[in-house]
């Protein structure tokens, strides 16, 4: 072939198959890679507007400059206001 002895030699002592108590770790990598990829994926939602801005009246801010204030703290934790 493309490869000499002593070269496919290598080859092959590099690839060592998974030992059956591992198989569980791996599975467990793929699932957790299929999950993230789905969330990675998935359309926001965000509430109408006219919940949204209930939601942000009830939150008694007085001002545009307290709500990027609250923003800036890092405290804007709710996904469904945009």
């Amino acid at each position: 072939g493309m490869y000499g002895k002593e070269e496919s030699a290598q080859e092959s002592e590099a690839f060592e198959p998974i030992a059956g108590s591992d198989e569980w770790r791996l599975e467990r990598a793929r699932l957790e890679e299929r999950y993230q990829d789905s969330f990675r994926r998935r359309k926001r939602v965000f509430l109408p507007y006219v919940d949204a801005c209930l939601w942000a009246r009830r939150m008694n801010f007085g001002s545009k400059e307290e709500w990027e204030q609250w923003i800036d703290w890092g405290e804007k934790r709710t996904p469904y206001i945009p």
